[in-house]
């Protein structure tokens, strides 16, 4: 069981695990932090998060995009400007759950009807 019984027959099926195998990395996690904060620039976010290498980087924002957590804006300028922030939901997610270690509530009704 995944600590909520009832409600999944194991760890594997369980809501808590089908968000945390989305967002439960150390490169997630830590720009899902700084976005929660403000909306960032891609530069910027890198210059935040130490030891993150470009390619980690927009790897990481592409998946968190295409699940819906982030949103990209580009602005037609010279050079381009590309903004991150995340979706409403997003917010909703972090408020539900956090992103301090020990903040999460285990009953993520809101989040885990957006991922299915």
């Amino acid at each position: 069981m995944c600590g909520l019984p009832a409600r999944c027959a194991s760890f594997n099926d369980c809501e808590v695990r089908q968000i945390l195998d989305r967002v439960a990395d150390k490169w997630s996690l830590l720009v899902i932090a700084y976005l929660e904060e403000r909306t960032l620039r891609f530069s910027e976010l890198k210059a935040t998060i130490d030891g993150v290498s470009q390619r980690m980087l927009s790897r990481t924002l592409r998946q968190l995009e295409r699940d819906g957590l982030v949103t990209r804006t580009v602005y037609p300028t010279v050079p381009p400007r590309v903004d991150y922030a995340l979706t409403p939901w997003a917010r909703a997610c972090t408020r539900e759950y956090g992103t301090a270690p020990g903040t999460a509530n285990p009953h993520p009704r809101f989040c885990s009807r957006a991922l299915r």
